[in-house]
């Protein structure tokens, strides 16, 4: 796993826990950017877009100098971000960790907590970071392949939706109900028979093509359909 793929944002105004953090983290591979001042870290962090997009995980002081932590919070998320938030803070009242994590916080920490587990607690958001990102480029990919088979079949939207979606499915058998909300948002009356017409379609587009890329349809009777692929 190459963690220096991980940007990290500490962002506390006290210098010898940023060190601390910076230190621990480099040694095990992260990117690490440090904000000794809240208004620091928010002008980087709202002016500048590559900053903001390449950001993987913040790591933010509740009790930080002229903005609290939480109002840095609430100006990331009105921001639209998903970034991963972590507060630190030595007040670890229920109400203060619900109040947080209400407000948007992924995870909170108290400041007394071990160098060692806080670099734990972030090798296991990398961890479902990159895979976030593996699916994604992977789902990107199958995209890219269906606008070109959709060129090259002949596939109306949904058909090609639908291929997408089998795509995504590989070897899983779908049923009615769930190619329905998929493609169509919702679940009509059981006698319906335009997922069948559907899947028959396509069915046919990928047979005619009579190319193994495209894989077959396979009908599971009384369950629903799969796709394969040699």
């Amino acid at each position: 796993m190459r963690l220096n793929k991980i940007l990290v944002a500490v962002v506390d105004d006290m210098p010898d826990v940023t060190d601390a953090y910076r230190y621990a983290l480099e040694d095990e591979g992260f990117a690490v950017e440090v904000f000794n001042e809240s208004r620091a870290f928010l002008q980087e962090y709202i002016r500048a877009p590559e900053f903001h997009t390449e950001l993987d995980v913040v790591i933010l002081d509740l009790m930080i100098d002229r903005l609290s932590g939480e109002d840095i919070l609430k100006r990331i998320r009105e921001n639209g971000s998903e970034v991963y938030v972590i507060v630190a803070s030595a007040r670890n009242e229920e109400f203060t960790k619900v109040r947080l994590l209400e407000a948007g916080a992924d995870d909170f920490i108290d400041k007394t907590v071990s160098i060692r587990e806080l670099v734990a607690r972030l090798k296991s958001v990398a961890r479902r970071i990159q895979a976030k990102d593996e699916l994604t480029s992977t789902h990107q990919t199958l995209q890219m392949s269906e606008v070109q088979d959709t060129q090259q079949l002949n596939l109306s939207k949904r058909e090609s939706a639908l291929l997408e979606y089998f795509s995504l499915n590989p070897d899983v058998v779908l049923t009615k109900q769930q190619i329905e909300l998929h493609i169509f948002n919702e679940i009509v009356d059981t006698d319906s028979n335009r997922v069948n017409m559907l899947v028959s379609r396509l069915k046919r587009k990928l047979a005619d093509a009579n190319s193994p890329k495209y894989g077959s349809i396979d009908l599971h009777k009384g369950v629903g359909w799969s796709l394969s692929k040699p």
